[in-house]
């Protein structure tokens, strides 16, 4: 499964706005969920939210990022989360 945010918005900040993305989503399990990030902004709150959400309908979580910084954001967190096992960071794939 894919998740495209730039599908959904643009910018992404709160833990609600994460579980509107989560709750669009299809139900059951998946082995891999890609969350492409290219064009959109998060907060560390949103991220968090929708890491948190996915985890439990997966394997493997790859979280696609063009910056530094959010790769940083999201290494942070998932070793937070206690999901360093489970999510991994990929750049993006050139068009």
């Amino acid at each position: 499964m894919k998740i495209k945010l730039a599908d959904h918005g643009r910018s992404f900040a709160t833990r609600a706005r994460a579980d509107e993305i989560l709750a669009a989503l299809p139900k059951g399990r998946t082995p891999k969920v890609v969350v492409d990030m290219d064009g959109a902004s998060v907060t560390p709150s949103f991220l968090a939210q929708l890491l948190s959400g996915l985890s439990p309908h997966t394997g493997h979580i790859v979280v696609v990022v063009e910056s530094a910084d959010v790769t940083r954001l999201v290494e942070s967190l998932s070793q937070h989360l206690g999901l360093s096992q489970t999510v991994r960071v990929e750049p993006p794939v050139p068009a």
